[in-house]
């Protein structure tokens, strides 16, 4: 993603966008065959994704 940063924030809303999109439509047509596993999934990708972004502020603000 840094490439894009580099060339422009609109590329890089637009990719990260899409790739949100992508992400949420496979996991909703999986939904009715593993609900369970697509929860799990999520959860555990938002957890991932919140403690990855709260470390990386972290040593940016040291």
């Amino acid at each position: 993603m840094r490439p894009l940063l580099e060339h422009s924030a609109g590329a890089f809303v637009v990719v990260k966008g899409m790739t949100l999109v992508g992400c949420w439509y496979v996991m909703r047509r999986y939904w009715d065959q593993n609900a369970e596993f697509v929860r799990k999934a999520c959860l555990g990708g938002s957890a991932a994704y919140f403690f990855l972004w709260l470390v990386w502020f972290i040593i940016g603000s040291l």
